[in-house]
């Protein structure tokens, strides 16, 4: 009998939590629709929405290309709240201005691979379809076309999200052009540019290591210091910190380390240069405190790192 009524309180109790859950999030969602239409009317702003909901507002119409099947987007955008509390830009100034700006910022423009690493805000991926490469405009994107429920840090759940988006450029390309980039860089510094290396060392040890041999199942701790190659650093661990990788894994996004480091002994440092298809290739790398950019999809990358030992 005892466990009878000890079921049947567990029982209530999910009940009224779920009927409490749904009375919340119906109460989020309304909330949202209110505010929405009082800035969509404070906005003066009387664009019909898309079959979707978006809210499509151009302000300069763009005369280039429009995205079309695999291509790279080069954007300049700012994203606010509908309380106008900005939550990410690729904008440096305005980055500062809201101390959004870190050492791992990628500053102006954004880049991003479309439609595959943008369709996470649907409503971002249909806007960004609209538009040519110089058009600007105004997205008013519902949480049903962003993150709906769900949230994030810094974005409540049952978020509407405003972006103002420059078009800068659509790269059908993407691939061939930062290997031209690369391809360049490499020959000033005397070397020459070949498909199959994972790895590029631009200097010899700085630092001698101790020559002790890796066993193939280690788990290897550097420091580094990271940069693109037009100089701007994207990320730095020193050895307190360090980063763990484990050698010998030869799938993901640290190919072109565990070259690098196949050819290192404990205690050296090197200076090297990692191709795009040899470290995160399409996808690239967001700061996941700061919602900024570290690395661009197709972009090499140069690393001054120094090994410092197996994990133990």
């Amino acid at each position: 009998m005892k466990k009878y009524y000890y079921f049947a309180f567990i029982l209530v109790f999910l009940v009224i939590t779920l009927t409490n859950c749904k009375k919340t999030s119906n109460g989020l969602q309304n909330e949202e629709k209110q505010l929405l239409a009082q800035y969509l009317k404070s906005n003066h702003i009387t664009t019909a929405p898309t079959a979707d909901g978006l809210y499509y507002i151009p302000t300069t119409s763009g005369t280039g290309k429009k995205p079309s099947g695999k291509c790279c987007l080069e954007f300049k955008y700012t994203a606010r709240l509908i309380n106008n509390k900005v939550i990410g830009t690729s904008t440096s100034d305005t980055a500062a201005l809201y101390n959004l700006l870190t050492i791992a910022t990628y500053a102006e423009p954004y880049k991003q691979y479309y439609p595959y690493y943008l369709n996470y805000i649907n409503g971002l991926y249909e806007g960004l379809g609209l538009m040519k490469e110089g058009g600007v405009a105004k997205l008013v994107i519902p949480s049903g076309l962003a993150l709906g429920s769900s949230g994030t840090t810094g974005i409540p759940s049952y978020s509407t999200i405003i972006y103002d988006i420059a078009l800068v450029k659509v790269d059908s390309l993407p691939y061939a052009d930062d290997i031209n980039v690369l391809s360049s860089y490499l020959s000033n510094l005397g070397l020459s540019y070949n498909s199959s290396n994972a790895v590029y060392f631009l200097n010899d040890s700085t630092t001698p290591g101790t020559g002790v041999p890796l066993n193939i199942y280690d788990s290897m701790m550097i420091s580094y210091t990271g940069r693109l190659i037009d100089g701007r650093v994207f990320g730095s661990v020193d050895s307190l910190h360090h980063l763990t990788i484990k050698y010998g894994d030869t799938i993901g996004a640290y190919v072109g380390l565990q070259a690098a480091i196949k050819q290192m002994s404990i205690g050296e440092k090197a200076t090297i240069v990692i191709p795009n298809y040899y470290i995160y290739y399409s996808a690239g790398i967001t700061s996941n405190s700061s919602g900024q950019q570290m690395i661009p999809p197709f972009t090499s990358i140069v690393m001054d790192i120094k090994l410092l030992g197996e994990k133990n």
